[in-house]
């Protein structure tokens, strides 16, 4: 997903919030030394992995070399991705925590937080916004900007589950719309492709997942 990072400018970069703190809200255990850190998941985290990974309970951290990583992903802090596992220890899936901006087509940052989720073959199983977190996925539908809705996030969900050759394809965001401004209609080629109303974030996200599924088992290999 490295062409992404052309769509992030150092100015859009400054424009946009810090990246929110990502710690448990739970006491971390004891460390075991010369060993991994295990802590327990948070309420975030343990909510959005209730359906699909239901008897997970604990995670640990694993850093990204520098390597794999975009500069955008280095500034902003997306440089690990967690081992999941039940309360015995048995793995049973990765997720990758993301903070990104989305493409300032007016001049008006906005940011999204999702978490993607993985199997145990790292094969793509959810993705879900943390509930405590500000920056929510919206979308530009009859001339208001709203939060997504469940139907929204089932259907992005459907689009990463089975990603769409054409939205593949795209090689630059600004082609999935009209014109390059905020209230942009999308392409008629790629509405039935992405979440209407929504094309950046489901473009931005998509790419995350791919990418984000390539690096982590770059990582474990």
């Amino acid at each position: 997903m490295r062409s992404v990072s052309v769509v992030i400018s150092a100015l859009f970069l400054a424009a946009c919030p810090t990246p929110p703190d990502t710690g448990s809200d739970a006491a971390q255990p004891a460390v075991d030394a010369g060993g991994p850190q295990y802590e327990p998941l948070s309420a975030d985290e343990s909510a959005g992995l209730a359906a699909a990974l239901p008897t997970a309970t604990q995670k640990t951290t694993r850093a990204i070399p520098e390597s794999l990583l975009s500069s955008d992903d280095v500034a902003l802090e997306n440089d690990s991705f967690f081992e999941i596992l039940d309360a015995t220890g048995v793995l049973l899936g990765y997720g990758r925590d993301v903070f990104t901006p989305i493409e300032c087509t007016s001049g008006a940052c906005q940011a999204i937080r999702f978490v993607l989720v993985f199997d145990g073959a790292v094969e793509f199983v959810a993705v879900f916004h943390p509930a405590s977190d500000s920056h929510d996925w919206k979308k530009y539908w009859q001339g208001e900007y709203l939060t997504f809705d469940d139907a929204d996030r089932a259907r992005l969900r459907e689009i990463l589950l089975h990603p769409p050759a054409d939205l593949i394809a795209v090689t630059s965001i600004d082609d999935l719309v009209t014109s390059a401004t905020s209230t942009a209609p999308t392409q008629i080629e790629y509405q039935d492709d992405v979440v209407r109303g929504a094309a950046f974030t489901t473009y931005i996200v998509l790419q995350y997942m791919l990418d984000s599924q390539q690096t982590i088992r770059q990582v474990i290999a």
